[in-house]
């Protein structure tokens, strides 16, 4: 009786003991109650906020402000400075998401999501939604967004995405929610700067074709397309051809290895196919026939006068010279034409020579008989 008195007096003695120090556990400690730290605003409490909810609070006047655990599908922590256990501030959940219910500062690299499965980041706000980019030497940001409202000072509309610069106070990208994509600002002068190790290009293909046109600017000299580095070209894939080329010094090359160019017409059939009247000081031609010099040769056979008119006499035309309804049919190819009229000038030439020659003939011939008749006139009055 006497030694279970004295155990009796031990543990009290030990209770009061550690009431006045503090107490290391070096093992498990079950608290089915709360702990209570007292002193001002320095409360803490671990229990139960509900049948599925438990963790730890950090006032005794507003229970459900700390970190909790709530079993659920799934199961997920939530820190919760706004007196909700439930839902706070910042809830991480078992399946890998998480919910920020307001700013979320990293101030290290954040990672979202894995590999192994689609993962979205949404950003949901009353107004604006934004990811805003800012960096340390810079107090201008760089803003991705979808617009609440129509504005017209950025030309754009509810429901469409858009990159804002602070520093302009411009968007200048915007794709609109039905697909279109507007490049620039109207408030200022805008530009595209597509930029790559080599070949920076934009391509365009639609979904009929899997055949991209290109264009873009050469990183090197390539002698199969007939381009330098430098030159600006437009690409296309379906003839493996650059139909344009301007060269860095400022010429244009159309059609240089292969295709046509039409003015006026979808459909050229030559290397360029003008479908109405131009307009030029000069016209030089490269010349693929020869000239028709051949004619002041010596052996050169001349056809005579005679056989010339019995030629127009059954065909109305001139020899090696197209009809009026070849002309209409198949137009006139102007070299050619030229060197076949030139033929003719100097075969007219020709003509001409031999009939200075006749005439000439013919008026000494016409001299001569002058002075018999007069010398007949003269023995007749004798």
């Amino acid at each position: 009786m006497k030694r279970k008195s004295l155990y009796i007096v031990l543990v009290f003695i030990s209770i009061l003991t550690a009431r006045a120090q503090d107490e290391t556990v070096n093992g498990n400690l079950k608290i089915t109650g709360n702990i209570d730290a007292t002193g001002s605003n320095k409360r803490i409490y671990l229990g139960g906020v509900s049948a599925s909810t438990f963790g730890i609070s950090y006032s005794n006047q507003y229970p459900n402000y700390g970190i909790f655990y709530t079993e659920g599908s799934p199961d997920y922590v939530s820190i919760s400075p706004n007196g909700n256990a439930n839902n706070g501030i910042l809830n991480v959940y078992g399946d890998g998401n998480i919910k920020a219910s307001g700013n979320l500062n990293v101030n290290k690299n954040a990672f979202l999501g894995n590999l192994n499965e689609r993962n979205y980041l949404s950003i949901i706000s009353k107004e604006w939604p934004e990811v805003r980019f800012q960096t340390p030497t810079s107090d201008r940001q760089i803003r991705l967004g979808v617009a609440h409202s129509d504005d017209s000072g950025y030309n754009v509309n509810s429901g469409d995405f858009y990159v804002y610069t602070q520093t302009s106070n411009t968007m200048p990208l915007v794709v609109q929610k039905q697909g279109d994509v507007k490049i620039g600002s109207i408030k200022r002068r805008s530009y595209l700067n597509v930029v790559s190790k080599e070949w920076p290009e934009v391509r365009f293909q639609t979904p009929t074709s899997d055949r991209q046109i290109r264009l873009g600017v050469a990183h090197a000299d390539n002698s199969g397309y007939g381009i330098g580095s430098g030159d600006f070209y437009v690409y296309t894939q379906t003839s493996n051809t650059m139909p344009l080329i301007v060269s860095k010094s400022g010429s244009i090359s159309l059609a240089n290895k292969s295709g046509n160019v039409g003015i006026g017409t979808r459909n050229p059939d030559m290397k360029l196919t003008v479908n109405g009247k131009i307009h030029a000081k000069e016209v030089k031609i490269d010349l693929n026939i020869p000239a028709p010099d051949y004619v002041f040769k010596k052996n050169y056979n001349l056809r005579s006068i005679d056989e010339v008119a019995k030629f127009i006499e059954r065909n109305n035309h001139l020899p090696e010279i197209p009809s009026a309804m070849e002309f209409e049919q198949n137009g006139i190819m102007q070299a050619e034409m030229d060197m076949n009229l030139l033929k003719k000038i100097e075969e007219l030439t020709l003509y001409t020579i031999q009939q200075e020659k006749k005439i000439k003939e013919l008026e000494s011939l016409n001299t001569k008989f002058i002075e018999l008749q007069k010398r007949l006139e003269k023995l007749e009055k004798e």
